[in-house]
């Protein structure tokens, strides 16, 4: 028997001494070994742990639907329905089915930037910084300058044999000469209204664009016809009878608003920053672009 084991071990000797053999022993080797971490960790992830955890989860996703927490019918249901859709996840997961689709791709996008603009460490300012962050975006808080007006309207388009700045320097001539129901026979219909009430200079430009009536509204003397002034539409002679200034309110009387926009610019900020230190970990190969790679 002895001599049968010593020539077994002479034989394997001469074997290994052929390199293509010891290629293919230890490459059947390390098959052997990926095989069954592949089927370690294929088992692993066919493991569903439903702990104490996953339901008080569960139970706390209920009480913020229903206003209340379930019973154990109810538990036993939610929890026979997560198994039955942490399965269909990771089948999903192991098809591949969630590579290159754009929704799953933006819904991971939301809530890293959700994850992340959350993690800031934000703890109120004093209230000296808070006020010098004030006056520096005083812009963003103030209550903007209004006019109130009337006016006349005068359009290119019209049949009249005058055109229309001509019509409309005739009509304040009028209005001047106080013959104001003669210069009303010479006007057109203007397609929106002829007075405005409190408008600020934003709406007045999303009505008449960045003309030269919009800026007349904010400057002319009030109390008094002007023009004609141009705007998209045509011309027009303008009575503005109130206007009010800008105007920034005490900083006790907005100091949460000023509050929660100050937390919203340093949360901004932490999540550029957190964003900028990952983008700086990963490499960018722009392959293909301009012909060039």
């Amino acid at each position: 028997m002895r001599g049968i084991f010593q020539k077994i071990y002479i034989f394997v000797l001469v074997l290994f001494k052929e390199p293509l053999l010891q290629f293919l022993f230890f490459g059947a080797i390390i098959f052997l070994a990926a095989e069954v971490t592949a089927d370690r960790r294929d088992n692993q992830q066919r493991v569903i742990i439903v702990d104490v955890n996953l339901e008080n989860h569960l139970k706390n996703l209920y009480s913020n639907q229903f206003g209340a927490y379930p019973d154990k019918d109810a538990l036993d249901h939610l929890v026979d329905n997560y198994v039955r859709d942490e399965v269909m996840y990771r089948e999903a997961l192991r098809m591949g089915l969630a590579d290159k689709d754009e929704i799953i791709r933006r819904r991971l996008v939301q809530k890293m930037e959700y994850l992340l603009s959350s993690a800031a460490d934000i703890k109120d300012p004093g209230e000296e910084v808070l006020t010098a962050w004030y006056r520096k975006h005083a812009a963003d808080f103030s209550t903007p300058a209004t006019v109130t007006f009337r006016h006349l309207y005068f359009s290119n388009d019209s049949d009249n044999n005058h055109d229309a700045r001509q019509r409309a320097e005739e009509a304040l001539h009028l209005i001047n000469s106080e013959h104001e129901q003669q210069a009303l026979q010479i006007t057109d219909k203007f397609p929106l209204n002829d007075h405005y009430g409190e408008l600020s200079r934003h709406d007045a430009r999303q009505l008449f664009g960045r003309t030269e009536f919009v800026q007349k509204l904010f400057t002319v003397p009030v109390g008094h016809w002007s023009g004609p002034y141009r705007s998209g539409y045509g011309w027009h002679l303008i009575l503005i009878r109130d206007r009010t200034d800008q105007k920034l309110p005490p900083f006790t009387d907005v100091k949460d608003r000023i509050l929660t926009a100050w937390r919203d610019e340093y949360s901004n900020k932490h999540f550029e920053s957190v964003l900028n230190n990952l983008m700086d970990k990963y490499k960018i190969r722009r392959a293909g672009i301009g012909g060039a790679e």
